[in-house]
């Protein structure tokens, strides 16, 4: 015989089962009783196995009298059933029903009836952090008191970001809490949305934010307010993080997706960062930076295929010119000089020096020659360190004979700092 309490249980059970308020539970809502449970372990089979044995007068219905002693029988799927309910109709939280509800609701399965319980029960911190944490269930389902909670709300973030945005508003603008987010999360690209896409304008307001997250992944500097953009701490706090590389999604067309270029094409300290890393975004530079001799230097010294984006001017500079020789010497021997001046791409011994980075570059991929070993003579012969730091080249690059070093001393007007003995007897002393 059931106690009032437990009768009531049952009663409420049943009504909730009987969806078409018939006063009995067909096999269907018999089914979708079961399956709400546990859907994989009710199959057709397992649901008709359980009707046989409720329907005592097979009838093909469910009476409660037949609910009621099946409810009775103490089987598994009776007490979930019955606990479930209890659940549900939770007014007051006692440790009991605490510890009750914790101990249906940590399972792989039954962990996705939260939603079902009590809007009590969902609004009580010590359970919503058992259930919530342990078992994934998203902060969506807590009480709006819930996703008011500071306490409980870092901690769901801390472990899913798409917990964010279930925040209340007023934790979605909370700069602690997002700074957290940023720093837990925000080296995953994806993750970016589900932090900037429920902030407040507060937050894309605020520099101290920005510059956290622009830090890890620039491309969040478009997710700044337009005030913020036009902050320069902030453009160098993008350019100088290790996802801004030629290795990460900032170049290339992503790379136009945050960088205001209107606003930073001409700021020195800022393109100087932009081209050391990523030497081809010199053409993103403006007209008056890409006649910026040390610009147009530090680009071609990285890659020499930037020496396309350099002005009229310094791609007639023949000492430019050749700091991209010496770069294509040492990366590949491409076709460096059709970037040069007209005048520049037939001078002789330039071309030689190109096609000596040609034959270089083959002779390495056969592996004739390491990266560390004396590259073979450039523009006929060999040339100590001397010379080549007058240049500013390796000191592995050398010229040959006296005749041929006086020329091309005079042509890159280096004017009485080239002295012959001097270079003739570093290059023979470092020959040994």
């Amino acid at each position: 015989m059931a106690s009032s309490a437990e009768a009531a249980v049952i009663k409420a059970a049943f009504r909730s089962a009987d969806l078409d308020k018939t006063g009995a539970i067909s096999k269907q809502e018999l089914a979708t009783l079961l399956r709400h449970l546990d859907k994989s372990k009710w199959t057709q089979a397992a649901v008709n196995a359980v009707m046989d044995t409720m329907d005592s007068n097979k009838d093909q219905q469910i009476q409660y009298e037949e609910f009621l002693d099946w409810c009775l029988g103490g089987s598994s799927e009776a007490n979930e059933l019955l606990t479930l309910t209890r659940l549900t109709q939770c007014e007051k939280v006692t440790e009991e029903i605490r510890q009750q509800a914790i101990a249906f609701l940590c399972h792989k399965t039954r962990c996705a009836l939260f939603p079902d319980i009590s809007e009590t029960l969902r609004s009580d911190e010590e359970l919503v952090l058992r259930v919530m944490k342990d078992w994934d269930v998203p902060l969506k389902y807590g009480s709006e008191s819930i996703r008011s909670n500071k306490t409980v709300v870092t901690t769901l973030v801390e472990k899913q970001v798409r917990n964010f945005r279930y925040a209340s508003e007023s934790l979605r603008e909370d700069e602690e809490l997002v700074c957290m987010a940023i720093r837990k999360h925000l080296l995953y690209p994806w993750c970016m949305e589900d932090i900037f896409d429920h902030v407040t304008s507060k937050i894309t307001s605020s520099l101290d934010v920005m510059l956290e997250a622009v830090k890890i992944q620039p491309v969040a500097l478009r997710f700044a307010s337009p005030e913020l953009q036009e902050n320069k701490d902030l453009m160098l706090a993008a350019v100088n993080s290790p996802k801004c590389s030629r290795f990460s999604d900032a170049l290339g067309k992503d790379f136009t997706l945050w960088f205001p270029r209107d606003l930073f094409d001409n700021d020195l300290d800022v393109m100087t960062i932009v081209v050391k890393k990523m030497p081809l975004l010199l053409k993103k530079a403006s007209l008056n930076l890409r006649n910026d001799r040390d610009l147009v230097i530090a680009a071609v010294e990285r890659d020499a295929d930037a020496l396309e984006y350099a002005s009229e001017s310094l791609r007639g500079d023949r000492s430019v010119v050749l700091k991209a020789l010496q770069r294509s010497a040492r990366k590949g021997g491409g076709n460096v000089l059709q970037f040069a001046s007209a005048e520049l791409q037939e001078d002789a011994e330039l071309q030689a020096f190109q096609d000596e980075a040609y034959e270089q570059a083959r002779r390495r991929a056969e592996g004739l020659v390491t990266e560390d070993e004396t590259l073979v003579p450039l523009l006929g012969g060999t040339m100590g360190g001397t010379m080549g730091t007058t240049f500013g080249m390796d000191a592995t690059v050398g010229l040959g004979a006296t005749a041929q070093l006086a020329a091309l001393g005079a042509s890159l007007d280096l004017g009485a700092s080239v002295d012959l003995g001097q270079s003739m007897s570093g290059s023979i002393g470092w020959l040994g």
